[in-house]
Order: C-alpha cells, then structure tokens, then sequence
C-alpha cells in the first residue's frame, strides 16, 4: 500500500532536476513526459511545461494511478477531493493560472498550508517551478483542489505527525539549501 510518505520520499529524491539552458534537454525531464501521455512513450523538450508530467512520473514509478496528461488540473479528477483542514503533507494540491476558465493551472505535491488572517499560504515540492524540481511557497488563492492520490486515504494521530514532521525537515533542508535525510 502507497501512502503519502512514499510520495513525499520519491518527490523528494527528485530534488534539483532542472532545465538544460540553451539547447539540450534533460533527460529526467524528457522521461517526466513520456508518462504525461497514454502509452508512456513520448518524451517533449524540458522547455515544454512539466509540473504534471512531474507528477505522472512520480505517481506511476510507485504504482500509483495518474492522469497521464499534461494538464496540471487533470489533477482535479483523481484521488479523493480533501477539505484543507483535513489537508496532510504528501496530498496534491491543485491551482489555476490565468483564470479559473483558462483550463491552465499547477501541480505539486504540498507540504505545508500556512492558514492566518492574510490568507493561505503553501509549501510545494513540484516540478517545473522556476524550471527544476524544488520547494517553494505560493500563495494558495489560486487552488482549485486538494487531491489525495495514496492508495491509503486515512492516517492515525501518529501517522499525521511523521508526515508532518517529513515535510518540515524538507522545508528545512530548502531553507538552508543543505539536503540531509528526512527520516
């Protein structure tokens, strides 16, 4: 059975996957796309945007189901829709981009929802954010979903915590720019 934890460690893994300047492709990026299409087959150019190949990827290599599509908000349709006080770290979070009717979006696994007065705030570990893989905070006016895609949808008291502990060492680890265990 695949839980978030799983996701949070093979995202993790990924970290620093980036863009080739100028001519030349990552390979990473390259397969990411492949498993953005049915048959798993056809790698794009690491310019072509790529959180949700990012996210067939990493869902595929453990097992898991994905959209196969390039279209961030495809993500809006798998897993279970999570309300954001039931939000855990290793659940999709889903958000739009250039309006809500454009169709365009981002994917990325979160890590933390930050909720206060001023509105909320996320950490995300996902691809294709300033073109790598890394984790960077936005700010979470724009979901549309939070999405959990594990095959194990509920989570004991200390299950919760230990995710919530993983992600904090992740975001940690980003802060400092030093990437340690996270276990």
């Amino acid at each position: 059975m695949i839980s978030n934890k799983e996701i949070l460690l093979q995202a993790f893994g990924e970290i620093g996957t980036k863009e080739v300047p100028g001519e030349g492709d990552n390979a990473d990026i390259v397969k990411y796309h492949a498993f953005a299409t049915i048959l798993n087959k056809i790698g794009m150019a690491d310019s072509v945007p790529w959180c949700a190949a990012f996210m067939c990827w990493l869902l595929e290599s453990l097992g898991l189901k994905s959209t196969n599509s390039r279209m961030a908000r495809s993500f809006e349709r798998l897993g279970k829709v999570i309300p954001i006080e039931d939000f855990l770290p290793g659940d999709l979070i889903v958000m739009f981009r250039n309006g809500i009717e454009s169709g365009q979006g981002h994917v990325a696994v979160g890590l933390k929802i930050d909720r206060n007065n001023f509105g909320n705030k996320g950490w995300l570990l996902g691809g294709n954010q300033n073109d790598e893989v890394n984790i960077k905070k936005f700010a979470l006016t724009n979901m549309t979903a939070i999405v959990r895609v594990s095959d194990k949808l509920e989570y004991s008291n200390e299950e919760k915590q230990e995710l919530r502990n993983i992600a904090n060492k992740m975001i940690s680890n980003q802060e400092t720019g030093m990437i340690t265990s996270v276990v």
